[in-house]
């Protein structure tokens, strides 16, 4: 209030001081300069924290008030996911999801022999503790301004990182196989994979499961109209639609490749945060895995 009346006096040519202001309030100046200098701090402090925010939210649109309270707090900033969620309201920066209609990829072939769905009893059993332990995989249909066409991804089921993936304008084995070669040549894995995914023809073709035979993988399928059975991979799906894909618009499947390629190596795999992994990447999920592994004394570092 003193410093508000002071400012109005110069601007009226008074020449009231801050002293005599002081004086007429009966306030101490000590304690005048030391609240000025506290409410320029504060400011500050609000300022810098949604700086902050909208860094966050600028480089993932996708992350609801709880993913931006854990990166806040991960920079070092105490703040409750409760105050997050205020800000986020009064600053208009709350993360809303753009609907767009889901387009059916799964074309089942009834003459194909189908799995049991191994990955559900694995995890009831606690067995995918572990990287390389299950694999999941799945089809999204990608459209652009000239094309449209398919991208198919494999993720490894304990820590969501995305291992495989390709596109192709033809939903056929050639697409999956592509991103399982892939995935193949980025990790080590032993016999008895469990790969888990939708009963879709280019899954259950006698191609792609030689090769997963090849590879001493163990072949896993949902149930028919049961996307939940595949929920890893459906999720995953929505994150990169609402994260990535709806956000921007493409002109050819080349491009949304190039994009896509830079944002799972960039972002997703390495930066974005996981609720089910504790809110870590999957690259950190894995390193301190790996981590934890070597300090039991249970593998050679």
């Amino acid at each position: 209030m003193i410093t508000k009346l002071h400012q109005n006096s110069l601007a009226q040519g008074n020449k009231w001081s801050i002293r005599q202001l002081c004086q007429l309030f009966e306030v101490n100046r000590a304690w005048y300069y030391q609240r000025l200098k506290e409410l320029t701090a504060k400011k500050q402090a609000a300022a810098q924290l949604r700086s902050e925010v909208e860094k966050i939210v600028l480089e993932f649109p996708g992350y609801g008030y709880r993913r931006v309270a854990v990166a806040l707090q991960k920079k070092g900033i105490k703040i409750s996911w409760g105050r997050v969620l205020k800000l986020l309201r009064s600053w208009g920066l709350l993360c809303r999801g753009v609907g767009k209609k889901k387009v059916q990829t799964t074309q089942s072939d009834p003459k194909a022999e189908h799995a049991a769905n191994l990955l559900q009893k694995a995890k009831q059993a606690g067995e995918v503790t572990e990287p390389n332990r299950a694999w999941v995989g799945d089809v999204m249909y990608v459209a652009t301004r000239r094309e449209q066409g398919y991208l198919a991804t494999l993720l490894d089921a304990y820590s969501r990182l995305c291992i495989g993936w390709a596109f192709s304008q033809t939903n056929d084995t050639a697409l999956t196989l592509k991103a399982l070669n892939r995935a193949l040549a980025s990790r080590q894995i032993e016999p008895g994979l469990i790969h888990h995914t939708d009963r879709g023809s280019n899954y259950t073709s006698g191609e792609y499961q030689a090769r997963l035979t090849e590879v001493g993988a163990k072949i896993s399928h949902s149930r028919p109209g049961r996307p939940q059975e595949n929920g890893i991979a459906e999720s995953f799906n929505k994150t990169m639609s609402y994260e990535k894909l709806f956000l921007e618009e493409y002109d050819t499947l080349a491009e949304v490749e190039k994009e896509l390629g830079d944002w799972l190596e960039g972002l997703y795999n390495t930066r974005r945060l996981h609720s089910s992994l504790g809110y870590e990447s999957p690259i950190d999920f894995e390193r301190n895995w790996q981590k934890q592994v070597q300090e039991s004394g249970l593998v050679n570092s």
